[in-house]
């Protein structure tokens, strides 16, 4: 699965990151939950999330917004 994370400034501009791979982690629920996007040695970017956090579904959107 690959997927897009779009990062707007607050300039007006965006970057698009596309996120090679969605890796879920099957963890409790009663353990600490994470979502990380990170850059791989060969350039590629990758998201890994623990399964609770979607509660068994899949994705279709992420939004990612500045508190003021």
């Amino acid at each position: 699965m690959t997927a897009t994370l779009q990062i707007k400034f607050d300039d007006g501009t965006t970057e698009d990151i596309i996120l090679q791979k969605a890796i879920e982690l099957d963890i409790g629920e009663d353990r600490k939950q994470s979502i990380e996007f990170r850059e791989t040695k060969n350039g590629q970017w990758v998201m890994t999330f623990t399964k609770p956090i979607f509660k068994g579904k899949k994705f279709e959107h992420i939004s990612i917004m500045k508190n003021i």
